[in-house]
């Protein structure tokens, strides 16, 4: 299933077979320097961003690429980038990736074999993988804390509704106090107040210095666990979701797609 536009030629194929080991090496780098480090310098984006520049403005001379496909493309991936950023739900180098992924990828290659539906807007699809990726983790999440005791991971937090039980069994983790590294790797699931330490189902990734503050007091306090929410690599997720974008499709259009045809 395809929706693939005008975008056809020779011209076409053949840098699609460029276009998709770049996306897939600017995401293994970012992914490393993003896991390892948890910065991705700008001028990544930059070397890929101009690469995919003179690929796009090739096409459209030789008329293989859609100018507002393109634009479109390039339209939703930077807004959604700076709206999910102004919301803090995306970092800036993940606004960065999914704009140059929209320049050097925006639309699905064209020797697309998958079985799922493909849409013509090659960063929507990925997202939405990208997305699932994500989700999936707390699946590994939940599994990890049932294997680790369950309800006995709560000991010691007074009375914690089923609710915050259930939120923090798929998003958090019991881990040892002294094995944590904290920001901006892990982030505390946990808050003093007047002595009485609480749950949360949010962490604060913005302020640091206050989650640094909120381990030691918990260490000063003779506590040997901590609850924490572990800062996942969003690059990681996109790389996953191109893939399985370029090798299978677009997984909720295809459900979607098959929900309505039945």
């Amino acid at each position: 299933m395809s929706t693939l536009g005008n975008r056809v030629g020779c011209e076409a194929v053949m840098l699609d077979y460029i276009r998709v080991p770049l996306v897939v090496l600017m995401f293994l780098y970012g992914s490393y320097k993003d896991i390892k480090t948890r910065e991705i310098s700008d001028i990544v984006w930059i070397v890929f961003g101009s690469i995919a520049v003179v690929l796009d403005v090739y096409e459209l001379w030789v008329g293989s690429l859609n100018l507002v496909t393109l634009l479109v493309s390039v339209g939703f991936s930077v807004v959604f980038g700076l709206l999910t950023g102004y919301l803090g739900l995306f970092g800036e180098a993940d606004t960065l990736a999914l704009a140059t992924l929209a320049l050097l990828s925006p639309v699905s290659p064209v020797f697309f074999v998958g079985i799922g539906f493909q849409s013509l807007l090659m960063p929507l699809s990925v997202l939405s993988n990208s997305v699932l990726m994500a989700a999936s983790l707390a699946i590994v999440v939940l599994g990890m804390n049932l294997l680790d005791g369950g309800k006995d991971l709560f000991v010691g937090y007074g009375s914690v509704g089923w609710v915050t039980r259930i939120i923090l069994l798929f998003t958090g983790r019991r881990a040892r106090l002294d094995k944590v590294r904290g920001p901006p790797y892990e982030y505390p699931l946990e808050r003093i107040n007047d002595g009485i330490v609480s749950l949360t189902l949010r962490p604060d990734i913005s302020n640091d210095e206050k989650a640094v503050t909120i381990l030691k007091k918990l260490k000063d306090d003779g506590r040997e666990h901590v609850w924490v929410s572990y800062s996942i690599p969003f690059i990681v997720a996109l790389l996953l979701g191109y893939l399985v974008t370029v090798f299978y499709g677009d997984i909720v259009m295809t459900l979607l797609w098959s929900y309505f045809r039945v």
